[in-house]
């Protein structure tokens, strides 16, 4: 196992500079943080697991040996849950997605938080971030994502029978859902529902409107999800690893059970690895401030794993709209299952984490694509460590 380990380590800090098998790596500076998330990662996969690093053992130093340790003892995944099939084929019929009107790059993200020219872009691989206006809401953002979502389903609003909504940022009452009823002017029998998830939301939010359909008790459903992070981040004390990261969006999808859709909504598989819970906690603290518990590359690794799970078995799909952590997380993730690149929207590289919005904007750009892609594989993670995945087939 030692061996194992230690070639593991070496792929990544290159072959003759492999450290002793006791050096903390991180501490010591041979690996950055990513790097250390792509030793876990391969040797999870070549282990059967999800992820070896989510939760280290108290007090052990993140070296070589205390790596072999744990592929001594590590245990096959455990299988996933499926959603129960529909009778109905529930048809996705249009889709929209907003971005934050502002762009900031990264090297002007490491001047608001302190860092050298030049770290945030070397340590995540991001160039930039889009960010809200003043002015832009997750209501506005979700109203504009709704609206293109709407065209291209060539419906109306009074269409609409039941109206989904997501957001880990929005605060306040009414909640985002009727905000949106009465600002897209949808009729009053439109059941309007919120919910949560974190950066699992739009996945929810996607299953809840696939039950309602499915149910028979309402025909045509718009689903949303938006975000506005920084300013949820704004004049707090949260770590750059976390903040400086994430971006603001919205996107939208149309389902509905008639017949004639370009595309269908598959069955869900979901699940939560509360194991892994301790990994990222936010709480409001005194002042106006968040309370924080994040340890990222534990975060990251079991992200990997557990999107890795979920994707690979679909290997077949033309693409593939993922939760992103950050763009070398994508990279790793990529490696892992052996797929392309190319098979990722890779939307974290210039807009930054787009947490619940992520999987609408990434399908929304997929379906926009020439020519048209046979299925597309959703997948996403929230705190907790929530989990899901669906697919979304082309109809023939």
């Amino acid at each position: 196992m030692i061996d194992r380990a230690r070639r593991a380590v070496e792929l990544v800090v290159g072959e003759g500079r492999c450290p002793g098998d006791d050096e903390d790596l991180l501490e010591t500076g041979a690996v950055d943080s990513m790097g250390w998330v792509g030793i876990l990662s391969a040797l999870a996969e070549q282990a059967g697991v999800s992820s070896l690093g989510a939760v280290w053992p108290g007090g052990k130093p993140r070296s070589i040996r205390v790596l072999a340790e744990l592929l001594s003892r590590s245990r096959p995944a455990a299988g996933e849950v499926t959603g129960a099939g529909s009778p109905l084929t529930i048809g996705v019929r249009g889709w929209g997605a907003a971005l934050g009107s502002e762009r900031k790059d990264a090297t002007a993200l490491d001047a608001d938080y302190g860092l050298a020219p030049g770290v945030i872009g070397s340590r995540t691989g991001m160039e930039s971030v889009v960010r809200a206006a003043a002015g832009e809401t997750e209501a506005s953002l979700a109203q504009t994502a709704c609206r293109q979502a709407l065209l291209t389903a060539r419906a109306e609003p009074d269409d609409i029978d039941v109206l989904v909504a997501a957001s880990e940022t929005f605060l306040g009452f009414p909640s985002l859902a009727p905000a949106l009823h009465s600002a897209l002017l949808l009729p009053e029998r439109c059941w309007a529902l919120d919910v949560g998830g974190g950066c699992v939301g739009l996945m929810n939010a996607l299953a809840a409107a696939r039950a309602v359909l499915a149910a028979g008790v309402r025909r045509r459903a718009l689903v949303v999800a938006a975000d506005v992070h920084s300013r949820r981040f704004a004049g707090t004390s949260t770590p750059w690893q976390l903040a400086a990261l994430f971006g603001d969006a919205a996107g939208a999808v149309v389902l509905d059970t008639a017949a004639g859709a370009p595309y269908s909504l598959g069955d869900f598989r979901f699940g939560c690895a509360g194991a892994f819970a301790s990994a990222l906690r936010i709480a409001p603290a005194a002042g106006g401030d968040l309370e924080v518990e994040f340890q990222g590359p534990q975060l990251a690794d079991a992200a990997i794993g557990y999107l890795a799970r979920l994707i690979q078995a679909h290997p077949e799909a033309d693409g593939f709209a993922v939760h992103e952590p950050n763009p070398r997380a994508v990279e790793i993730l990529a490696r892992r299952c052996g797929i392309p690149l190319e098979k990722f929207t890779q939307l974290s590289r210039t807009c930054g984490n787009l947490g619940s919005a992520t999987c609408a904007v990434a399908l929304s750009r997929w379906l926009e694509r020439e020519p048209p892609p046979r299925s597309i594989v959703l997948a996403a993670l929230g705190p907790g460590l929530l989990w899901s995945a669906a697919s979304v087939d082309a109809c023939q």
